[in-house]
């Protein structure tokens, strides 16, 4: 009965660790992770299956067992090697390919997983004594060097154990009953420690996320801060360069801010800077967008790979809905924004980042003395 309450308590995690689009984050963090142990694991494997071939050779007594197993390490390289390749190849741009890391732990696991019922069958197929020492040790190890969903990991686990339980069945003469009931025993226990460390890792990478959030966000708006901003920055000025595309930045500063907060209070302007946070937040139309603030009523938007007309896009979005949000709060305050637009293409020869957000700053003041609730637009790719 305990066991089984357990199992029901782990099944909760499937709900808890449904990986959309805002567990991207864990994601990341899980794919740096899986980069380091997925890595030193593929290594391992790579390097004891070398051993069991060259140990093979060596024997020289080729038997149809002995064939049978030799397939089965080269296979065991191969889909390795393959993995290792991905992993190197994830580990250049994590933040843009971490979907990717996510796709090669189930392939991976599936792969293995096929793999271990495969040996399983010829240990038992040729030898007089039922094993599934193999099938165990892979079993066991899955959780701790990948990171997959609980519902991927339970799907994957029941059915390698399912094969196994027909193995049992069809090539055990002797114990079978006996076997078939120590291997439900273990399948069990594996299946709930194998959530349980599941459970573990994405609570930890929750955690790490919060201690990120933390440090790299402001409280109030829920944006990035000006720490992130600068720590961000050179890596966006590199990745523009290395794919030659354009970088748009905006800066965006709520007009008369001072005398809303003396007419209306501090409390009224906290709402304002959440409400247009908010709005900027949703305003991206790329997962590259970022949005930042930078002072007390400015906010920073930088936009990879962007043309000033989309910037210009997003801001009049940005505009149209902070006007429905006065008009549904009554007639005061009326709050505004005006926008400084620049957008050029990064290159090595020419100025870095700073130069792009000294440029926005000039045009948002541009747009400031044109009377304010407007932007100004400079595009150097043009």
């Amino acid at each position: 009965m305990s066991g089984t309450k357990q199992l029901s308590e782990k099944l909760l995690i499937i709900k808890q660790s449904d990986f959309n689009e805002k567990y991207k984050d864990v994601l990341k963090i899980a794919s740096r992770d899986g980069i380091i142990l997925g890595g030193r694991a593929v290594c391992t494997i790579i390097a004891f299956e070398i051993m069991l071939i060259i140990f093979t050779i060596i024997q020289n007594n080729w038997t149809e067992k002995k064939l049978y197993c030799f397939i089965g390490y080269i296979y065991l390289i191969l889909i390795s090697t393959a993995a290792l390749l991905t992993i190197r190849y994830v580990k250049e741009n994590v933040d843009s390919r971490y979907k990717i890391m996510s796709i090669l732990n189930s392939s991976y696991d599936i792969a293995l997983m096929l793999w271990a019922i495969y040996m399983t069958y010829i240990e038992n197929k040729y030898s007089p004594s039922f094993s599934a020492i193999i099938f165990i040790t892979v079993l066991v190890i899955l959780p701790v060097v990948s990171f997959i969903r609980p519902i991927e990991y339970i799907a994957l686990h029941l059915s390698g154990c399912i094969c196994v339980l027909v193995i049992i069945q069809r090539l055990t003469e002797y114990g079978k009953f006996g076997n078939t009931v120590n291997f439900c025993v273990f399948m069990i226990i594996s299946l709930i420690s194998g959530l349980e460390f599941l459970e573990m890792r994405l609570r930890s990478y929750t955690r790490q996320i919060q201690l990120i959030n933390i440090a790299e966000r402001d409280e109030l708006s829920g944006l990035y801060n000006r720490k992130k901003l600068n720590n961000i920055s050179a890596d966006v000025w590199n990745k523009c360069v290395s794919n030659n595309s354009t970088l748009t930045c905006v800066l965006c500063d709520i007009d008369d801010f001072k005398k809303i907060n003396d007419k209306y209070g501090h409390i009224s302007g906290d709402y304002w800077i959440k409400s247009i946070s908010e709005i900027v937040m949703k305003s991206a139309t790329k997962e590259s967008d970022m949005f930042f603030r930078y002072g007390g009523e400015e906010f920073m938007m930088v936009l990879p790979g962007q043309s000033s007309a989309q910037a210009c896009a997003i801001v009049e979005n940005v505009q149209t809905k902070l006007a429905s949000l006065c008009k549904e709060k009554g007639s005061e305050p009326v709050v505004t924004l005006s926008f400084g637009i620049y957008s050029g293409k990064p290159s090595q020869q020419n100025s870095n980042i700073d130069k792009f957000y000294s440029n926005a700053d000039a045009l948002l003041y541009k747009a400031k003395r044109n009377g304010k609730n407007c932007y100004c637009v400079n595009d150097m790719t043009k």
